[in-house]
């Protein structure tokens, strides 16, 4: 299994300081940050606690090393698979049309993208890198009503199996 830093987003960082919310601030690169996060997932699967990934930035089949993770955790503790449940927050919207979940959602998504950006050294968000990312299906589900169940299917399969997806309101 490997991992590399970086792909997992509920971390806060600004240059090598690295922020866990609820925990503490580090100065490393990665190797505590990881380690830290790592831990969490153990500690989920050890004690048989729901897991909730969330997920803001990134393709979820590359956060099936982590799930896998919790799950083995989990069966090693004693837990029955049935009882490792698996939910997965992510940004999304659903509308009429995909265009028009596109269409609807990239203001709100550029303005927040681009603050949160500013703060980590990244570009302002263009809607050309917008549609670029949402064309590969990155991070997001911004679907037609009648591609919704394919795409939840999708994450589904990407993280071995959820019984939960959750999108923010707004």
């Amino acid at each position: 299994m490997s991992l590399s830093p970086g792909r997992v987003s509920f971390v806060l960082h600004s240059g090598t300081s690295r922020y866990i919310p609820g925990r503490c601030k580090i100065h490393s690169r990665y190797g505590w940050v990881w380690a830290e996060l790592l831990s969490r997932f153990v500690r989920a699967g050890t004690l048989g606690l729901p897991l909730m990934v969330a997920i803001i930035g990134g393709e979820t089949h590359r956060f099936r090393p982590l799930v896998d993770l919790y799950r083995k955790a989990g069966e090693k503790a004693g837990h029955l698979p049935e009882q490792l449940k698996v939910g997965l927050h992510s940004l999304g919207y659903v509308a009429n049309s995909t265009q028009e979940a596109l269409d609807d959602y990239y203001p709100g998504y550029a303005e927040t993208f681009t603050r949160i950006g500013k703060e980590r050294g990244w570009p302002p968000v263009t809607r050309g890198h917008f549609d670029a990312q949402m064309a590969q299906g990155v991070h997001c589900s911004l679907v037609a009503r009648r591609k919704w169940q394919r795409r939840y299917a999708g994450h589904s399969e990407s993280l071995g199996g959820i019984t939960r997806f959750y999108f923010p309101d707004g």
